[in-house]
């Protein structure tokens, strides 16, 4: 969670209610214990490199049979809830919550370098697995020196000023074993939710798989009507040489703009040939200029034009 402003009157919270607030033990604190799940390529230009540390399996944690393993990684997630469910404040914030950047504005030399480089993360990830979850603190202070008489579970939280500066660690006070019916009932409340970072709500377990799953069914609800019309427009064809003829004509509208220029066939699309591109074009234009307000043919041949990339 990013604190944003330790100033109440420019949309923060003061330090010293969000210790007192840990210390209380109003935020329940597991031995953190993690494991790497992708290394990735943002969306940004040029990327930004990325270790994922995404709870798997994202679903509903099983509290009817407490011998079954958590989920990897739900710590991060159980914390990250309790921390934006009991501090509200405006400057609140996490981007891209459960990753850590490991490198900026990365640019590979070649494809087969960027190729090489994420199969070595996946070895390296592979490994890391092998090993299991690992602590994120072995005992050591907020200076980095070792802790005295270290407790056994060290791997809670840190509280930081900035990236350099850590002011306070918190120790683990949920501790293992997770593997009561008691604890395991806490944990699934916590992970119940999720919080949409676009929208700024929170929403049922799982959403994002959800949109992602509704997303590729109109997609692929899309091509089916994309190669249907694509199969109706073989049946009649607009000769090239009439396309060409066109260029300079007033558009047509309408029905007869339909009928004229719509039963392009698929293979003069594929090839783009100049004549297409004049029926391309004139297409763009009309339905620029409709916006969508004739009827389902237009609405189709809409789609396939972009199922085409044209």
């Amino acid at each position: 969670m990013r604190i944003g402003t330790y100033k109440p009157e420019w949309g923060g919270i003061k330090q010293e209610d969000i210790v007192e607030a840990i210390n209380s033990g109003k935020i329940l604190i597991p031995q953190i214990e993690v494991l790497p799940t992708d290394v990735i390529a943002n969306p940004d230009n040029p990327p930004e490199l990325e270790i994922r540390f995404d709870m798997v399996p994202n679903h509903v944690v099983d509290i009817a049979d407490c011998s079954k393993p958590l989920p990897v990684n739900w710590a991060l997630r159980f914390i990250h809830n309790q921390l934006f469910k009991h501090f509200e404040f405006p400057s609140r914030f996490c981007p891209g919550a459960f990753h850590s950047t490991i490198v900026r504005k990365a640019e590979f030399r070649s494809d087969d370098l960027r190729r090489n480089y994420f199969e070595q993360c996946r070895v390296a990830i592979e490994k890391w697995h092998e090993a299991g979850p690992q602590p994120l603190n072995n005992g050591w202070d907020v200076d980095g020196s070792a802790l005295e008489n270290p407790p056994e579970h060290t791997s809670g939280l840190w509280l930081f000023t900035d990236r350099e500066n850590i002011t306070h660690s918190f120790l683990p006070n949920f501790l293992p074993p997770y593997d009561t019916p008691e604890k395991r009932q806490v944990i699934a409340d916590f992970l119940k939710e999720e919080w949409d970072e676009k929208a700024l709500c929170w929403k049922d377990i799982g959403f994002r798989e959800r949109e992602v799953a509704a997303e590729a069914i109109r997609k692929a609800e899309a091509r089916t009507r994309a190669e249907k019309l694509r199969r109706d427009m073989g049946v009649s064809e607009v000769a090239a040489t009439d396309a060409d003829t066109k260029e300079e004509e007033k558009k047509p509208e309408g029905e007869d703009f339909i009928e004229q220029y719509a039963l392009v066939p698929l293979a003069a699309l594929k090839d783009r040939t100049p004549s297409t591109k004049v029926v391309i074009k004139t297409f763009q234009e009309f339905i620029g200029d409709v916006k969508g307000a004739h009827n389902e043919a237009t609405e189709e041949l809409s789609l396939l034009f972009r199922e085409l990339d044209l």
